[in-house]
C-alpha cells in the first residue's frame, strides 16, 4: 500500500492586524492512490469518474502552473463550474487556482462544466 499526504497552508501578511498563518491542514492516507489524469474538457458537462478508494482530488485548471512549471494548456478564458450532476446549478471554480476536493465517502463521479474546450489535470490519492 502507498502512503499519501496532501498539505494545505497559507500566510497573509500586511493586513490591519499584522499577519496570519492558516494551517497546515493535512490529509493523510495509508492506502493512497497514485492518480494523475489529464482530461480534455468539451464545452458543457464533463463527467469525471472518481476512482474507488480516492480520499482527495486536486483539480489543476487550464491557467494553473503545476509542479515543474507545466501549464496544462495555453491561456484560457473558460469558466468552470463544479457540479454533483450535470443538471444542478453548481459552484464556479477558478480557471487559475487549484481546487481541492476531499471525501469521507467519495462519490462515484462529479461534473465539471466548461464554457470552452480546455484541459485540466486531476491529481488524487
Amino acid at each position: 500500500m502507498a502512503a499519501g499526504n496532501l498539505t494545505i497552508q497559507g500566510t497573509v501578511s500586511g493586513g490591519p492586524d499584522g499577519g496570519r498563518t492558516f494551517g497546515p491542514a493535512a490529509i493523510t492516507s495509508n492506502a493512497a492512490l497514485a492518480y494523475v489524469n489529464t482530461v480534455a474538457l468539451g464545452v458543457g458537462a464533463n463527467t469525471i469518474t472518481v476512482p474507488t478508494g480516492m480520499t482527495c482530488m486536486v483539480i489543476w485548471p487550464p491557467n494553473a502552473t503545476a509542479a515543474g512549471g507545466v501549464t496544462p494548456n495555453p491561456p484560457s478564458s473558460t469558466v468552470l463550474t463544479l457540479k454533483g450532476v450535470s443538471g444542478d446549478t453548481g459552484v464556479p471554480i477558478s480557471n487559475k487556482w487549484p481546487t481541492e476536493l476531499a471525501w469521507d465517502t467519495p462519490p462515484s463521479s462529479f461534473v465539471i462544466n466548461s464554457t470552452t474546450t480546455a484541459t485540466v489535470v486531476l491529481w488524487g490519492m
